[in-house]
């Protein structure tokens, strides 16, 4: 500007001593160069206004990728955290589910978060997005073998829960029939019908203890002791009963 300014001044003094063509003609040249001049700065300025709003984009793009890989490293320290032996009782499963479809909840936000942003088509981004994805098909599967576990420990405590009902059933009902008074033809009968009943409860233990040492498997040492004195106590208890009944019918 002050180049330019210097020749419009030189310019106008020179305009006194020249003819009405030439002043014409410099007028000309002088309005070209001015033009020419504001057409350069205004283009400069476009660019230096691209320079600094990609500046601020990279800076912008920075930080979301900053904050995005610090997202991906706590979820995966939380998934990490729950890495645990998982307990026998139902209660274990459904709160390891809680936090799993918690963590889901997040990813899948983010996620959508994420997919809106200018930035997702950043090589950085991409590669963020990708391991993203990786997590929730990872955690999707945990979700489906957590509530097939669950369902496995509602399926034991339902067995366990129906031989334990038996067994006190079943006692009552030996004691009425040694104290009745009917004949021994009958009795035997219903002895009968009674190892019947017990021998189709003991097709159940062997049930609930194939269920029973699957829940183990995937708990601690304590989880495993508790489950084999529960089938044992339950093994026993059958074990005696079955006795007692043959005893009577003898």
């Amino acid at each position: 500007e002050y180049v330019l300014k210097n020749i419009q001044e030189k310019a106008d003094l020179m305009m006194e001593n020249l003819s009405e063509v030439d002043r014409l003609n410099l007028t000309c040249q002088v309005k070209n160069l001015t033009d020419k001049f504001n057409l350069l700065v205004l283009k400069l300025k476009e660019r230096l206004n691209a320079i600094v709003d990609n500046i601020i984009q990279l800076k912008e793009a920075q930080k979301q990728i900053t904050e995005y890989t610090q997202f991906i490293l706590s979820i995966q320290h939380a998934i990490k955290e729950l890495n645990r032996p998982v307990g026998s009782k139902t209660e274990d499963v459904q709160n390891l589910l809680k936090e799993y479809e918690n963590i889901l909840n997040k990813l899948k936000a983010k996620k959508a978060e994420m997919s809106m942003q200018k930035v997702s088509s950043l090589p950085q981004i991409k590669e963020l997005l990708s391991t993203h994805d990786d997590i929730i098909d990872a955690i999707e599967n945990q979700l489906r073998r957590l509530k097939q576990l669950l369902m496995l420990r509602e399926q034991f405590i339902a067995l366990v829960n129906e031989i334990v009902n038996f067994n006190i059933k079943y006692t009552d009902i030996v004691a009425h029939v040694e104290k009745s008074d009917d004949k021994i033809e009958n009795k035997i009968k219903q002895y009968d019908k009674i190892m019947m009943k017990i021998q189709e409860c003991e097709g159940l233990l062997v049930s609930a203890s194939d269920k029973g040492m699957q829940i183990a498997s995937e708990g601690t040492v304590e989880d495993r002791n508790n489950i084999i004195e529960q089938l044992q106590t339950l093994k026993q208890q059958l074990q005696n009963l079955k006795q007692t009944v043959e005893n009577l019918r003898q």
